[in-house]
Formats: C-alpha cells, structure tokens, sequence
C-alpha cells in the first residue's frame, strides 16, 4: 500500500509552521497534524496556515512541481484505488464546497475534463478561472501535507479526468458535477 495516506508534512511547510509557531514543544508533525489548518490566500500561490488560537502565518509555494516527494509509480488506475481516496476526496469536496457556497457557477463536464486535464499536464499551468484556482489550491494543500510523488499525481488526475469523461454526454451536461454533490453532500 502507498504512503500517500500518511500524513506527513512537506518540508516548506515544516519550515513555515517552525518558524511562525517557535512556542510549540514535541512532536512537530503531531502537533501540526491536529493543530494546523491550511486555508486560501489573496492568491492561487498563498496558503494561510493558522491555529484555533488565532494564530496565523501567511507563505507563498510558487509551484505545485516543487511539492511532489518520492519516485512511486502507480501505473494507471482502473478505478478509484483505496489508498489514493484522500487525494480524490479532497478535490472532489473542495468543489462541492464551491459548488454549495457559490464561488463557482455550476460546471459542465467540459470544464472539469479540461481543468482535470490541465493540472495533469501543465500543474503550474495559467489560471483556467476560480474553479481552476480552488482545484490548484486543494492539492497544492495535499501536497504540501501528504507524501505524494509527480507520477501518484498524475494517475490521480488523470482518474479524475475519466470520471469527468465517463459522464459527460454533451456540451452542456452536468452529470460529474451533479453526480459529486448527490455524493458528497
């Protein structure tokens, strides 16, 4: 079974959480792992990593590429393999979430064929709109939290992508999206 269920903190946000956090004692992992949230900046590029104290620090990842740890090969997936459930769940729940709190106008099937499709070719791609960012943002969180290597990534969205291309039946059908919100909701 992959790693990629072990929650382990990427090294940018170790240093960040470090630094910004200096009164904390013991386990830094453990403590992020039940004490940190990571939540969207002014940007696509800026995570907001705080506390249920109030505390917050403010950091820049330029890329997604720099994130990825490891040379695991999944291979491609034929379905949804259980390890690589958070990886799914986590994007997935960010869009019902833009979905149900109305930063995003209810998608087709194309948008998320070509959103998938892009954060699997070119991660660091140009922004494709504020569905697109949210997506971005979901997994550069992931990755800087999960072991996960460039080769996991892209059979997970390459997965995704399928999905999308399984229920799409034109131009303006909506079935993945509606299929996510009857699932996840």
């Amino acid at each position: 079974m992959s790693e990629i269920l072990n929650f382990s903190l990427h090294e940018r946000l170790f240093s960040e959480v470090k630094t910004h956090f200096p009164a904390q004692e013991g386990d830094w992992n453990e403590f992020c792992r039940k004490n940190i949230f990571l939540s969207f900046g002014e940007n696509r590029h800026e995570v907001i990593a705080g506390t249920e104290d109030k505390e917050f620090c403010t950091f820049i990842v330029p890329s997604i590429r720099e994130l990825f740890r490891g040379d695991r090969n999944p291979g491609e997936f034929s379905n949804y393999p259980p390890e690589y459930v958070p990886f799914f769940y986590s994007i997935e729940r960010a869009v019902v979430w833009a979905e149900e709190n109305q930063v995003i106008d209810s998608a087709s099937d194309d948008v998320f064929i070509e959103i998938y499709s892009a954060m699997r070719r070119r991660p660091d791609g140009r922004s494709l709109g504020p569905l697109h960012d949210i997506i971005w943002h979901d997994a550069m969180c992931f990755l800087l939290t999960h072991e996960c290597s460039e080769a996991e990534y892209i059979a997970c969205f390459q997965r995704l992508e399928r999905s999308a291309r399984a229920m799409h039946i034109d131009w303006s059908s909506h079935n993945y999206l509606n299929n996510l919100m009857n699932q996840l909701s």
